[in-house]
């Protein structure tokens, strides 16, 4: 039996600094004008709520209360339901993104819709995140080697116990 040696990559807070700052600069394209605006929101759920991208990309409307500042996650690993506090700069984030640009979504369509319609696929987020990671001069070794976006999610639990103990 194979033993699995990857470990996550745990992203230093100047990193994540770094990768805000590469994500808050993206620029539209012609397909996708709505990117600069999606793209760093949904990486900032994937961080602050410690998501799965899988999760996060399968939000839908009715998932996000924006009066509670909670998100449902529904149907996730192992079929299990959740829900998840936003830490309230990105509560209101979601807020004036959704107000702005999601006003006339109906409760069944996705919080992040793809251009094509439907939600992002995983390997165009990925595609972004390896050009963020770039942007960041955070170093990417390729698949299996480098920061993962679920590397995301390790990064928030170890940021959360670490400023409890700070």
């Amino acid at each position: 039996r194979m033993i699995d040696t990857f470990r996550p990559r745990i992203l230093t807070r100047e990193e994540m600094k770094r990768f805000w700052a590469a994500a808050d600069s993206m620029q539209p394209s012609p397909v996708s004008p709505l990117l600069p605006i999606v793209m760093p929101l949904i990486f900032r759920v994937l961080y602050s709520c410690g998501l799965r991208l899988s999760e996060a990309l399968k939000l839908k409307m009715k998932d996000v209360d924006c009066r509670k500042g909670v998100l449902a996650i529904r149907q996730a690993k192992f079929m299990k339901d959740r829900l998840v506090p936003l830490d309230p700069g990105l509560w209101r984030k979601i807020e004036g993104y959704t107000l702005v640009h999601r006003c006339n979504a109906g409760p069944e369509d996705f919080l992040f819709p793809s251009p094509y319609g439907g939600h992002y696929y995983k390997g165009t987020v990925r595609r972004i995140w390896q050009i963020l990671l770039y942007k960041s001069s955070i170093q990417y070794e390729g698949k299996d080697k480098g920061s993962r976006i679920h590397d995301l999610r390790h990064t928030f639990a170890v940021h959360r116990l670490t400023s409890w103990h700070a």
